[in-house]
Formats: C-alpha cells, structure tokens, sequence
C-alpha cells in the first residue's frame, strides 16, 4: 500500500477519538482489584483490539457475503494484525485458507509455524517444505507414528529428520513395532539446533538404541523436555549431559517411584540437569515393604518449581520436607480426577516461616473436594505459591490448616460450583478469618432473584473485612436483589460500620444499587463477570 495515501481528514479524526475513547473506556473498566483482573487476564488494548476486528468482519459481509472477512484483507494489513495475536491471543485460524498461508509465508509473521497433531504426510509435507525455504521454526503439537502402518512410519520419520534442524516444538508418539524402531532411532539421532520443547513416549516396543546419542548432542537450545511413562527411565538419562543439553530448564516425566528404600533412578539423574528450574513429575504405585527408616528424597536443590501429580497421596511422606519448603512453587494433585488427597497430606507442605509478607488464598469448593491456593502478596516472579488440587473438604476443618490459612491471609477468593451443598460443610468449630481485609465470592451460579443466599461461606466470620467483591458467570449474569444484599453483608461480622468498597461484577442489581450505600462506603458495578474458574495446574 502506498504510504502517502491517509484516510480523509475527517474520517481520520473521527477514528482517532473513538479508538482513543475506547481505551480510555476500557482502562476504567479493568481498573479492579488484583484478583477480577487475574480473572478475566482481559486488557484494555485487546478489548479494542475486539471491537476493531468486528468492524473489519461487518465491512468485508456487507461487500461480498461470498467471501470470508479475512480474505478481503490486503495482506499487508492481514499480517500486521498477526504481530498482534501475541498479544490478544484468541484469533485461531485454519490451513484450509491458501489466501492467508500465502501471505504468512510471503510476509514472515510465523503464523504457520504451528502446526496440530497430525500424521498425515500430504498435511505435513507441504507445510514443513514452504517454512524450511523461508528459513522458519516450526512447532509440531503432535504426531503420531502408528504401528499399523510401516510405510507411513518409515515416511514420516524420513520427512521429520529431514526437517528436524528447523523444528522448534516436536510432541511425538512412538506407538511402534519392533520392526520400526531402525526408523524411530534415524530420527532421534538427527541434530536438533532449533529444538526448545521435546515430548516423546514410546511404548514396550519402540525403545530405539542410539549409536551417536540422541539428537547427536547437538540440541543446545532444548529448554523444556517432556518424557512419558515409558520413556522416562529409558531416556532421561540420555539427555543428563550438561555440554549437549546445557539450557533444559524445565523437565515432566512419568512414571516415577516415590520410595526411600529403593530409589528411583531419576532422582540421581535430575541433579546432572545444570539449568533445571521446574520439576513435574506422574507418580507410579509402589508401597514400600522394608519397614526400614530411609533417608528422604532431596529434590534438586535450584528448583523452582515443583508440580507432583501422585497416584497415592501416602507417597508424598517419601519426601525431605525442609528440602521442599525451600521451593518457590509446589503443587500436588491427585493422578486420577476422581480421587481426592488426604487432608493429611497437605499440612506439611505449607507455607512456614513467612515473616511479614501478606498472603492471599484461593479456593475452589467443589462437591466432594476443595482446591486450594496460597500465595504470598507481593512480586508474582518469587513470592512462594502452595497449590493443592482435589482435597478431602475435612482439610478445612483441621486446627493446624486453620492456622496456616485462614486465620493468617489477608485475601480470600472463593469460587463456588454449581454442585457445592454448604449445609454439608458447616461445622461449629470453625476459626474466624482474622486477618481478611479483601474477599471475592465467584458462584459458578447464583440463585435467580437471591443471590445473597451464598453468602453461609463454610461458616466463616472476616471482623476486618474492608473489600468485599461478587463475581457472576460472565455467560450466564445473575440478578440480585439490593434489599436482601444489604441485609446480608453484615452476617460477615466485620467490625467497622460500613465497607469500604463492595463491586459488583456481572450482576443486574434491583431495583438499585443505591441501597447498598447502607453496607458500603463505595458501591461499583460492572456489566463484565468472570469467564470460568481459574486452572490451579496450569497457572502453578
């Protein structure tokens, strides 16, 4: 496009003022506490960024209903809107259009350097060809090398080693027969220079031999590896050499033994990783039988971050506990979603020793299972973060959590499921929450016409309560009725005559808000709710 052409005087300043408006607008509009903005992960510029492409989808329909709103694009302007799909990162595309592969490949904006799991040739071929000529990395998120078929096999390693010096992210199944594993082997001896994220499981019959090592030792920017069941204790130990893999920072592997008396292998390897920072590891069952006092295992001293998904929550006693205070992050979840941890093995995994840093904690009360998060206030990069995914509601209820959570956070985010019964979980011998000055309640659904009704929260009294903010489902809204709100908020038990604050977020309030001006010194409402319940896991 010709850069002395500009839109006319008067369209130009129209535009201005308007994209200008609109993020003045939506920077109020974001302008909450840390924990609705953590929730909706939304910004101001990507809220314009939204209503700036539905005006170029309503322009190109009104022109030519026959074809898509992108393809009406000049590329030039279809490739500076991906630069900026980093950053609002919810445009998903698709192969089928050739308008938009050929621009991406003719102004590189790497949009097709991801490719989705596949293992059809006539899909990946032509892709890995056209960014090898352009020189780009390519991510592969999935391919699938099935024992059924040998030729496809044999064809598909012979086309990922020939590509393998451009690939970025490799996430490969090995599911081969004995016969295959020559082909299998060709492929992992291959170097890997642009390599940064490798994930490989194979199964009983593809355990290729390596006569040069995997990747030749020529993997120097391999950052994150990921090694299932299988392959954890055939391969991790390939990758334990600190010249060819200097920089993997962040290791998952399956299949690991949690047990003193017979150590698994892995945890004398780990400590060979010299940029290790983040550990995730799948337990397998193992019951120690010796009945002999072992010494702990030690997780690698520079650990970062450490995420434990355990068949048996009973193994987590097979861990030196000081050793695991000392990490930044720890999350533990059960293997399988339909267990749920012990309330006794949570407590020795807390927080200790805080000093005077504040905490914040979040919780998920499910059916059956609470997931909890505790935090400390502060710089996300190194305050200490204790996740635990599927407890035994009874850890609620236990004196020593009490004093390590409740009783000691100075913020308390609740999310509340559809299928949660509160009369199931109240108990008597509930501590009030002493130090609270914020709490958000997140009901997955409030009751029509009585949302106040949520407020029995497991029993719990916040005499310093200052901030108090309700969150409804962004698809679904609630009404809430102002009488019954305001009647409700003092059963809290803060001890001040008012609130300072109290937001309302995703609500229809009637029949108005100016009632609330009883409980709360400032009452603010927002159209915007919440999207869905934070994931403990993978924000861990």
């Amino acid at each position: 496009m010709s850069e002395s052409r500009t839109l006319p005087a008067d369209c130009d300043r129209i535009l201005h003022h308007a994209v200008y408006d609109a993020c003045t607008a939506a920077s109020i509009l974001l302008d909450r506490d840390a924990v609705q903005s953590a929730i909706t992960a939304r910004t101001g510029f990507s809220l314009v960024l939204d209503a700036v492409w539905r005006a170029y989808q309503d322009y190109a329909r009104s022109h030519n209903e026959a074809h898509s709103p992108a393809s009406r694009l000049p590329p030039e302007v279809l490739c500076s809107i991906f630069r900026y799909l980093p950053l609002a990162g919810r445009i998903s595309t698709s192969h089928v259009s050739h308008h938009w592969r050929n621009a991406s490949l003719a102004f590189p904006a790497e949009l097709w350097s991801e490719i989705p799991p596949t293992n059809l040739l006539d899909t990946l071929s032509p892709l890995l060809d056209r960014t090898a000529t352009l020189g780009l990395p390519v991510d592969l998120l999935g391919v699938r090398l099935p024992s059924s078929d040998g030729q496809r096999v044999a064809c598909l390693c012979e086309l990922l080693k020939r590509h393998l010096w451009h690939i970025r992210t490799l996430i490969l199944d090995a599911f081969c027969t004995e016969g295959q594993r020559g082909d299998l082997a060709s492929l992992l001896e291959s170097a890997a220079p642009m390599l940064r994220h490798f994930y490989l499981e194979i199964n009983h019959f593809a355990r290729p031999s390596f006569q040069r090592g995997i990747f030749t030792g020529d993997a120097p920017n391999l950052e994150r590896l990921e090694l299932g069941k299988y392959a954890t204790p055939l391969h991790l130990p390939d990758f334990a050499d600190a010249v060819a893999f200097p920089r993997i920072r962040h290791v998952r592997i399956g299949r690991v033994r949690l047990c003193p008396s017979e150590p698994d292998e892995v945890w004398s390897v780990l400590p060979k990783f010299p940029a290790l920072r983040s550990l995730e590891i799948w337990t397998t069952p193992f019951r120690d039988q010796s009945g002999i006092q072992q010494e702990k295992i030690r997780p690698p001293v520079a650990l970062d971050r450490l995420a434990i998904r355990t068949f048996d929550a009973a193994e987590l006693v097979a861990f030196d506990v000081q050793s695991v205070l000392k990490i930044r992050t720890v999350c533990v979840s059960p293997l399988r979603s339909a267990t749920t941890l012990p309330s006794t093995g949570v407590v020795p995994f807390l927080l200790s020793d805080i000093g005077e840093k504040d905490l914040e904690m979040e919780c998920i009360f499910r059916s059956k299972s609470v997931s909890i998060r505790l935090r400390q206030s502060g710089d996300s990069a190194r305050a200490r973060t204790r996740t635990f995914l599927h407890v035994e509601p009874t850890v609620l209820f236990l004196p020593s959590f009490q004093e390590s959570t409740f009783t000691v956070v100075t913020s308390l985010t609740l999310y509340v499921s559809a299928d949660f019964k509160p009369e199931a979980w109240l108990q008597s011998d509930v501590l009030p929450c002493l130090n609270v000055e914020y709490l958000t309640l997140a009901y997955e659904v409030w009751l029509q016409g009585d949302a106040a009704s949520g407020f029995p929260v497991v029993g719990r009294t916040f005499p310093r309560l200052r901030t108090l903010t309700l969150l409804a489902a962004r698809s679904l809204g609630a009404d809430l009725d102002a009488h019954s709100l305001a009647s409700m908020v003092p059963s809290l038990g803060y001890t001040t005559p008012k609130l300072q604050s109290l937001t309302l977020c995703g609500f229809t309030v009637r029949p108005s808000s100016e009632l609330l001006y009883d409980v709360a010194d400032e009452v603010r409402c927002t159209e915007e709710g919440y999207n869905s319940f934070p994931d403990f896991w993978a924000d861990t």
